[in-house]
């Protein structure tokens, strides 16, 4: 007969494994491991020990099954190449190395093919054209004149006596864009043209713009099909296509992303925890971001200012808002560390120009812009909430604004966010310290763009009594350094529109975490997440659109120019009228003289033309009779000594009333008439050379 168990011993396992559960923060066990002797286990300890047990064999066989594919894994590689044990851990980061490398190729690929399009013709008509025209001359000229500085003159590029000759003109208060010019060099030395070579840099910042944006919203979601979206929005934001109206300077928005890609790398990304412990990896990256700080800076001086307040933002949020662990103040020191890598590298590559800037800028109030032109170049409120004037469908109502504020060209008019940005990013807010930071940055910066007092549909004085609103920016326009020098704080909105393609890239990340959560429903999920993909990207695609963008045909050397260009001997060209055109400058790039005066960003007065009678006499708002005629031969000689060997007169620069009061001038100038009469390019040009003496032959 068989032996009856016992009840006790029946209840032995339970307690035990009772005792595990509790090991995990479940219900305690005595202190010797066995159930206290108080009656039955109760059916919720049962449930609980089972329910342990469970867990730990799963755990078990999860972790015998690691070992098995791990193993057979590794027997593969031996057998498929029975080499030695360092070949074999080569092999597997030659392949992830591979598909990474691909993937980023991809991407880069992606925006190449985004930039044709949304900036067609550009690429159409890359050797012929260049979008925009206006100072895009001024820009070609720079291109020009660094490429002929360190290679055929090697002298300063930051000073010419190719312009304002003879005295020359420093070049440092100037929009020269010295990193975009350099980067230009290897593709001139091959052969390409001056507008080949900026509507090549202006592509390069879509592509890189883009890209940088997929690193920076890559890294801090984690996915990478939505920092595709994030790289567009950003990329082509109304602000970055209208600069392609003449401005590469502005144009070039690829190094912003890229600065905030390496700091949240070297401090950590906003709403993340400050590291306890000095790393050598993270001093590498804020190095890195300290270059990408210099490349703003080489590129577009108020770019770097932009950034410098985002990091004084990002630092104070990081300081006040991200330290909410332990060793508080251990913490602080590693990021003060940090901050100071980055200022010192920033400093080191920055200050060779930097210095000498701000030396030379004292004392010259001409380049300080009188406080009236701040306030033209704010943003209206409404340019953050219609359209660009560029858009093929919905232009009109920026075109209508336009004409009631005609002061603020298109370029600067070019503030649109994006209803599908502003919409998205909002959906997409949770309460989250790193999304409303995000959002913070934002505001901030958006509220900067609307200048010192708030401008609404042209108006800036409000209610029976002509109130102003005053505005943040005010502040900074008066206590901090630079802010008096920056003329346009519609331009603070670039940082505004890459805190929103943030936005949208967290958005759409979360709907694609959430899609990866239903297991149940995978391909509903997904198709709902590809919907909304392809519709988020078509919709700001839409919005954002300029397409076709308007281009200008860059014009060749006349004959006369080509003979001029066929010269080697040095010489000095006048170019008349007197006036700061950029034409000029597109001119001196064809016949490679020093010519009198020219334009520059800031136009500092010339000494040589208000010390010289007959360059006065030039000028048009003087009388055609104003010098005597006893004075002119003289004044001829003294030009002719100064090697200056022509004077082109372009009539298309002229009114009616100042061609006619031209033409007195240089007639009683140049009796014999002129060396050449171009009227197919409205040109004459006049040899300079001092009429012969009374009784000569």
């Amino acid at each position: 007969m068989p032996k009856k168990r016992s009840p006790n011993k029946q209840a032995i396992s339970l307690p035990q494994a009772s005792g595990r559960l509790a090991d995990r923060g479940g219900t305690p066990a005595s202190s010797n491991g066995h159930q206290p002797a108080s009656g039955p286990v109760p059916n919720l300890l049962r449930q609980q020990a089972a329910s342990a047990v469970a867990n730990l064999a799963a755990n078990q066989l999860r972790r015998v099954a690691a070992r098995a594919v791990a193993g057979a894994a590794a027997q593969r590689l031996t057998s498929a190449a029975p080499a030695t044990a360092s070949q074999t851990t080569i092999s597997i980061p030659r392949r992830s190395l591979l598909v990474a490398v691909s993937r980023h190729l991809l991407v880069l690929a992606v925006f190449l093919i985004l930039s044709i399009i949304f900036t067609w013709p550009v690429g159409a008509k890359f050797a012929t054209d260049v979008p925009g025209g206006g100072d895009a001359w001024q820009y070609l000229w720079n291109i020009w004149w660094v490429k002929k500085s360190l290679l055929d003159l090697h002298s300063d590029p930051f000073y010419t006596n190719y312009l304002y000759y003879p005295g020359g003109v420093t070049l440092l208060f100037d929009t020269t864009v010295i990193l975009e010019c350099i980067g230009a060099l290897p593709a001139l030395l091959l052969g390409a043209s001056l507008t080949q070579a900026y509507n090549g840099i202006v592509l390069t910042s879509f592509i890189l713009g883009g890209y940088g944006t997929w690193l920076l919203v890559r890294y801090l979601t984690g996915s990478g099909v939505a920092a595709l979206v994030a790289g567009f929005a950003f990329a082509f934001c109304p602000f970055h296509i209208g600069r392609m109206l003449g401005h590469m300077n502005l144009v070039s928005i690829q190094w912003l992303p890229f600065y905030l890609w390496a700091l949240f790398h070297a401090a950590g990304a906003p709403g993340s925890e400050l590291d306890r412990h000095f790393s050598g990896r993270r001093l590498a990256w804020a190095g890195l971001a300290g270059v990408f700080l210099a490349a703003n800076f080489y590129t577009e001086f108020t770019f770097a200012i932009f950034l410098l307040l985002f990091t004084a933002l990002y630092v104070g949020w990081r300081g006040l808002v991200d330290n909410d662990g332990e060793a508080a103040w251990r913490r602080l020191l590693n990021l003060g560390a940090t901050m100071v890598v980055l200022g010192l590298v920033f400093a080191a590559l920055v200050g060779p120009l930097l210095l000498p800037t701000l030396k030379a800028q004292e004392g010259q109030d001409w380049m300080k812009p009188p406080a009236q032109e701040t306030l033209v170049y704010s943003s209206d409120l409404l340019d953050s909430f219609i359209p660009s004037a560029l858009h093929p469908l919905l232009g009109g109502a920026a075109q209508q604004l336009e004409q009631r504020i005609p002061e603020r060209n298109r370029t600067e008019r070019a503030a649109f966010l994006g209803y599908t940005t502003i919409g998205v990013a909002l959906l997409g807010l949770r309460r989250r310290k790193a999304l409303l930071f995000w959002l913070l940055t934002a505001s901030f910066f958006w509220v900067l763009s609307l200048g010192p007092v708030l401008h609404l549909n042209g108006y800036s004085y409000f209610s029976k009594f002509e109130r102003q609103v005053t505005l943040p920016y005010t502040l900074l326009y008066q206590f901090v350094p630079g802010f008096n020098v920056m003329r346009v704080p519609a331009r603070f909105v670039v940082i505004a529109s890459l805190a929103l393609a943030v936005l949208v890239g967290y958005a759409l990340a979360r709907l694609g975490q959430w899609a990866a959560s239903r297991p149940r429903f995978r391909w509903p999920a997904r198709l709902t997440f590809a919907f909304s993909f392809a519709l988020v990207a078509g919709m700001i695609m839409f919005e954002f659109a300029a397409v076709p963008f308007p281009t200008v045909t860059v014009p060749t050397a006349n004959a006369f120019y080509q003979q001029v260009s066929a010269d080697k001997e040095q010489y000095a060209i006048l170019e008349l009228p007197i006036r700061d055109l950029s034409d000029y400058l597109l001119l001196q790039t064809m016949h490679g003289k020093p010519i009198i005066y020219g334009k520059l960003s800031r136009q500092p007065q010339d000494p040589f033309i208000s010390s010289r009678p007959l360059l006065l006499y030039l000028l048009t708002d003087t009388g055609p009779y104003w010098l005597p005629q006893k004075e002119i031969a003289p004044s001829l000689r003294e030009l002719q000594q100064q090697n200056v060997r022509y004077a082109v007169v372009h009539w298309w620069a002229l009114t009616p009333t100042q061609a006619a009061e031209m033409r007195v001038k240089l007639h009683r100038i140049f009796p014999s008439g002129p060396l050449v009469d171009d009227k197919a390019n409205q040109m004459t040009a006049y040899e300079i050379a001092p009429p012969a003496p009374e009784g000569a032959k």
